[in-house]
């Protein structure tokens, strides 16, 4: 008898679980022919998540995310040493940003339920073709 009444509320609720449902960009305001959707939002909350950390770095004394971000900055500075082979390092700031929004928005992406904004394909595919235009524009005019 439970059997039943248990199978009858399955058939009732037919729902099927798409584990691809994660991924889809939902629209939650819409003004004219701006749109405020999940990828936004998110990628708000994570420049606002990156924004306080870096605004919290207070010169007296080190906390432990002082620390850490002080630990990112120099893991980069030698990644970028180690690569780029440029004395001046006047690219530095535009691969520390690219670098913080990435890995804070897979770090706020481990929350759950949360978006990370980085499986997004258009996402990632504009990240990675401004960056490759700029490259391309500073070698240009810099080399001819």
């Amino acid at each position: 008898m439970l059997r039943l009444q248990l199978m009858n509320i399955i058939r009732t609720l037919n729902t099927t679980i798409d584990p691809l449902e994660q991924f889809d960009v939902l629209s939650i305001v819409n003004i004219g022919a701006l749109s405020l959707n999940n990828i936004t939002t998110f990628l708000a909350l994570n420049m606002l998540v990156f924004g306080l950390a870096v605004a919290s770095v207070r010169f007296q004394m080190k906390t432990v995310l002082e620390l850490v971000i002080e630990q990112l900055y120099d893991l980069l500075v030698s990644i970028v040493r180690g690569n780029l082979y440029i004395q001046k390092q006047q690219f530095f700031a535009v691969l520390f940003v690219l670098f913080m929004t990435i890995l804070v928005s897979n770090v706020v992406g481990m929350i759950p339920y949360a978006y990370t904004i980085t499986s997004s394909f258009i996402l990632t595919l504009f990240l990675s073709f401004m960056h490759f235009l700029g490259v391309n524009h500073v070698a240009i005019t810099k080399h001819g």
